[in-house]
């Protein structure tokens, strides 16, 4: 048994018969780690097992929280609900680091699991989260509330920057979770489904 280990680790398992030298999967930080996920191939998947999963968590969500104040001190007067994003950091961090599936290189990947942002004035959190695994990039944080910017006060629905639906009315998102779950069960689709409600 051997390690690959830098500022985040791998194990390899025992038993593995690759380069002993090999520590090509390393990472220095989370967008790097998630980088380094996605190219496993399913026979070597196995292979790894993540270390120091808290720190990654944490460093996941320190950069979401930078995120959502830098977009709230951009926005100045604008509604920027700053207190009821920075409420929900760890369960978007969590989500989007590590529970759904997600294609950092296609958004809108039909194998993809699904989100709603039901209390959608959250929303800056939810943009944050986007932008740490790489479907918004930082340039586009500083449009939010501005003239002619796809990151409005409630998100509305753009594939591309990984929005799936829009919203606004708090209690909405279940109703909408449900229906579409219930549509992909019968589709006889696995993906999986969360809903945030406050």
């Amino acid at each position: 048994k051997y390690v690959a280990r830098t500022y985040y680790s791998w194990d390899f398992v025992e038993g593995y018969q690759g380069n002993p030298n090999d520590t090509g999967f390393a990472a220095k930080n989370p967008l790097e780690a998630l980088d380094l996920i996605d190219k496993l191939t399913p026979e070597t998947a196995s292979l790894f097992v993540l270390k120091d999963y808290d720190n990654f968590l944490k460093d996941f969500s320190i950069e979401v929280r930078k995120n959502i104040l830098e977009m709230a001190f951009v926005a100045g007067a604008s509604s920027s609900h700053f207190g009821g994003a920075l409420s929900i950091v760890e369960l978007v961090s969590l989500l989007f680091s590590h529970k759904m599936k997600i294609n950092k290189d296609d958004p809108s990947c039909p194998e993809r699991d699904r989100f709603i942002l039901s209390k959608g004035h959250a929303c800056l959190a939810y943009y944050a989260a986007l932008c740490a695994v790489g479907y918004i990039t930082k340039d586009k944080l500083k449009t939010f509330e501005k003239d002619d910017s796809d990151l409005l006060g409630h998100p509305v629905i753009n594939r591309k920057l990984g929005i799936d639906f829009s919203n606004g009315s708090l209690g909405m998102g279940l109703s909408l979770g449900i229906g579409v779950a219930i549509a992909l069960k019968k589709n006889k689709k696995k993906n999986n489904f969360f809903v945030i409600l406050g």
